[in-house]
């Protein structure tokens, strides 16, 4: 697989297991056509995004949409703390260094569409 299409598949859907497969089979139906892939990837992705986003309660709600914005600093609180961390095991949100971001840009796009 190329470097550019290997590049493609993690910005779009991390290592996200499920977005992973979903790239990958899109990738062996249309090899070499990056935009085919990412377009087909998003718009397979929406029923399982939309479950996502129906099965986090208000407060998950709010951080997630936050979350690019908040730092490690901001886990010293206790409940908030433990919002971060239930995202994270849903695969949501990652830590990177001293903050948080989105799983993927697909995940991304789709919260942005929420707003």
């Amino acid at each position: 697989v190329a470097k550019p299409l290997q590049y493609l598949i993690y910005q779009l859907v991390g290592l996200h297991p499920h977005e992973l497969k979903i790239a990958c089979d899109n990738f062996l139906n249309t090899p070499e056509d990056l935009s085919t892939i990412a377009e087909r990837t998003m718009l397979e992705l929406e029923d399982y995004f939309q479950h996502c986003w129906h099965n986090l309660d208000l407060n998950e709600r709010d951080v997630v949409q936050h979350v690019e914005e908040l730092s490690q600093e901001a886990t010293f609180d206790p409940a908030l703390a433990i919002i971060i961390q239930e995202l994270i095991r849903k695969c949501l949100v990652v830590r990177t260094g001293e903050s948080y971001r989105y799983s993927s840009q697909a995940w991304a796009n789709f919260l942005s569409a929420q707003l």
